[in-house]
């Protein structure tokens, strides 16, 4: 299998968030965000059998 990054993280789009904050602290953007829209970041699973199960973690 190959993961392929189609859609990366918008750069400082992502700040340091407190768990009290909750899901209210807005999400990360994809590097082709604009006012006009919205992306998200996105990736692609290749030659991959079965059903794709990807874990992500942050560090």
């Amino acid at each position: 299998p190959k993961l392929v990054i189609t859609e990366q993280p918008k750069q400082r789009g992502m700040r340091f968030r407190y768990e009290c904050e909750g899901r209210s602290a807005g999400s990360i953007l994809g590097e082709s965000s604009t006012d006009a829209g919205k992306t998200l970041p996105a990736i692609e699973l290749l030659n991959c059998q079965g059903i794709p199960e990807v874990k992500v973690t942050a560090c």
